[in-house]
Formats: C-alpha cells, structure tokens, sequence
C-alpha cells in the first residue's frame, strides 16, 4: 500500500527535499491495514528520510533510523491489526541532528544538509511466514552465471521447509530466461542468509546505448501455497 499523497502537516509524501529546517517536522495520517493481510507480516517501509526519523505507530515509538539515503523498514505486526486503522507519526529531524555539542557533523550526510524531510515514497508492505528480507544480485559475466545471496526469515512458531526461486524477466517483456532454485529449512523465528547460483550463458548484457535490464522475479513455496513474492530490478 502506497502512502504517498497529502499528510496533515500540508505537505506531500515524497517532499523530495522540499523544506529547508534544521529543527524538527512532524507527518502524520491514519492508516487502514487491509482486510486480507491477517496472518501477515506487516512493516513499513521508507525510501529515504533526511536525516533522522523516528516513527510512532498509536502513539508508540517503533524505531528510529539516522542517514539520508538508505531505505529502512520496521516490522509492526504486533501493533495493528488485518481490517483495522492506526496512527502513524514520523519525526523527521534536519542536520542539527547529526552535530555533536562541537557542532561538527557526526554522521555522513551527503550534499544536502541543508534540505530535510521524508525524500522518498513510504509503504506498508505485507508478507508471508516466511519471506524474503533482502537479495544481493550479482551477475558475473566472467564464469556466464548468476547468483543472488537472499535473506530469508521465518516469523512463525514452527520450523518450516520451503522452495526458494528466482525467475529472470528481461523489463517489459514475460519470457523468462533463466531460474535459479534451491530448499530452505528455518527453524521458527530464524534468519538465515543462502547463496542461489545457476549458470547463464547469453544473457542481454546492459550497455549505455542499449540499457537493458532484467527483474528478479522472486518467490518462496510451501507445499502447493506461494507465501511470499517479490521483485527486484538488475542489469
């Protein structure tokens, strides 16, 4: 669920750096978890904050991120509920947040610490039992293979075997090129990083007066149910 659109505060999500404040400004809005998402994980999910957020769900604080640039998430699945509407809150907190009482900078900041807000689209996101955190695609064209390191957790209460594939689309089209696959075993609440690799021996290769680019399009099986999907973008 894209929350992009107008918050209360009279701005819009993204601001795409649209204030200039070393202070603090505050989003809110209400939002309504939809109906078939029970028994889901649900975080929410931000592109980019400048430079510091701390994010409140009803009222609570669920976590606090610092750095401009670096999407993060937090998993709120034990503060609202499938159906229902909650509060969410942002903090966004400018510069004056990464100074140290010498008024140097302490983190990194890039080029625009004079520019704060919510830069880039929020989400909530639902997903399975099990499902994927994170997929480092790598493309090596010296040994013609691909190989994606996925991490991959599972929050249920018991241990669960599952397939993990990958599906390579060439952007825009449906032929899929090339599948990679293996099986998982995740003991309950376990996180665990598995490298999948198959080779690929003609893929398009992207060029910049041919950019050419491939999905990712990932999924995790259990049995005949698919519980978790999703795709990334690579070249």
């Amino acid at each position: 669920v894209n929350l992009a659109g107008s918050w209360p505060t009279g701005g819009t999500v993204p601001d795409y750096f649209g204030s200039s404040f070393t202070g603090s400004k505050t989003y809110e809005r209400t939002v309504t978890v939809p109906s078939g998402w029970g028994g889901k994980t649900i975080k929410i999910y931000f592109g980019a904050d400048q430079h510091k957020a701390d994010v409140y769900v009803n009222d609570q604080l669920v976590g606090s991120h610092t750095g401009g640039w670096a999407a993060f998430d937090f998993d709120i699945t034990n503060r609202v509920s499938a159906g229902q509407t909650f509060d969410l809150r942002v903090v966004v907190n400018g510069s004056n947040a990464l100074k140290g009482s010498n008024g140097y900078f302490i983190w990194p900041v890039g080029g625009w610490s004079n520019k704060a807000g919510i830069a880039d689209e929020v989400f909530l996101r639902a997903y399975g039992s099990v499902h994927i955190e994170d997929a480092f695609i790598k493309t090596l064209k010296s040994s013609n293979q691909i190989q994606v390191e996925y991490t991959v957790k599972n929050s249920g209460s018991s241990s669960k075997t599952v397939t993990l594939s990958g599906d390579c689309v060439k952007s825009g089209g449906s032929t899929v090129e090339k599948t990679i696959s293996t099986s998982v075993t995740l003991a309950a609440g376990e996180r665990k990083t598995v490298t999948v690799s198959g080779s690929w021996t003609n893929p398009t290769l992207y060029f910049p007066d041919s950019p050419q680019l491939y999905l990712l399009k990932s999924r995790i099986v259990n049995g005949a149910n698919t519980i978790d999907t999703e795709t990334r973008r690579f070249g």
